[in-house]
């Protein structure tokens, strides 16, 4: 079974979708900076968004994971929602976030 790979534009959807900010879009990456409620907020992340790279598939794992770790994912279940198209994240994000507000 292939594994699969987190799609550049749905990483920085979700990352968006926390609060994150595109700041640059040069040298192959997208740079993320974080909201003021992650620590250190002095960190960025770089999503590589030429998904035909080599290196690619490792990249972006290896970034999901840290994204996965940050917010309290399974690694593997973010890795899995985010390789969906954006649309689908989008929803996915929707249900989870009128889960919460029906749970409070």
């Amino acid at each position: 079974m292939k594994k699969p790979i987190p799609k550049s534009e749905s990483v920085v959807a979700y990352l968006r979708f926390k609060g994150w900010k595109v700041v640059d879009k040069s040298d192959g990456y997208f740079t993320l900076t974080p909201p003021k409620d992650v620590t250190p907020n002095t960190i960025k992340y770089k999503i590589p968004y030429y998904e035909k790279e080599y290196a690619y598939p490792l990249v972006a794992r290896e970034r999901v994971r840290e994204i996965a770790d940050l917010y309290g994912w399974n690694q593997g279940s973010l890795i899995k929602l985010l390789s969906k198209e954006t649309i689908e994240i989008e929803n996915a994000l929707q249900h989870l976030i009128l889960q919460e507000e029906t749970a409070a």
